[in-house]
């Protein structure tokens, strides 16, 4: 005796316009019962802009980075901080986020829909850093890359005379300015005759 399977296929088209998330149900039954079975969708649009923000960071605090995304609706982020380290980040309905969401969902003139995202990060020596990040929605992935820099804050400024400061006439003195740290510095040495204040005349 031998048993024959057969495999009914039935097929059906729809076209979905709009982004969303969508579950399609299908039901079968005949005769001796019933069965159901579920899939769910997600409608993307393809990634159509990446673009990175972020001002001047400063040496021992986080810089915060923007990241807006025009098109998509679940994004798989790719992050190359320029120092060595990267990092895997999703913002995805079903699967949670591990970015910060600041905007989501802001539809453009163009129609096409736009999402904000900040990400914080520690850099850990001033310089200057060339951040790549990737982002993708498994239906088109974009990436964008931005030069980050780095500042040490000013501390400690002193300023001196190498003959101290009491000088006779007549004689050139050298002034010195140190500080405790900072980088790129402009020194700018303004002497005001007479300027301190009950100065002998």
């Amino acid at each position: 005796m031998y048993y024959v399977l057969f495999y009914i296929l039935l097929q059906l088209q729809r076209d979905f316009p709009e982004i969303g998330y969508f579950q399609m149900t299908v039901n079968a039954s005949n005769a001796l019962g019933s069965m159901q079975d579920t899939m769910d969708i997600i409608v993307q649009e393809p990634i159509s802009r990446v673009s990175l923000c972020a001002r001047p960071g400063i040496l021992g605090e986080a810089m915060n980075v923007s990241i807006t995304v025009d098109g998509g609706l679940d994004f798989y982020f790719d992050i190359d901080y320029g120092d060595g380290n990267h990092s895997l980040l999703i913002a995805t309905k079903t699967s949670g986020s591990n970015i910060t969401v600041v905007t989501s969902e802001g539809r453009q003139g163009n129609n096409i829909t736009r999402h904000r995202f900040s990400i914080q990060y520690l850099y850990r020596e001033v310089s200057e850093y060339e951040m790549t990040v990737n982002v993708s929605n498994e239906v088109s992935w974009l990436g964008q890359s931005r030069r980050l820099f780095l500042e040490e804050p000013l501390a400690g400024l002193q300023i001196f005379a190498t003959m101290g400061d009491i000088i006779p006439t007549g004689r050139p003195v050298t002034v010195v300015a140190t500080v405790q740290s900072g980088n790129d510095l402009t020194y700018d040495f303004d002497f005001q005759e007479n300027s301190i204040q009950n100065a002998p005349k």
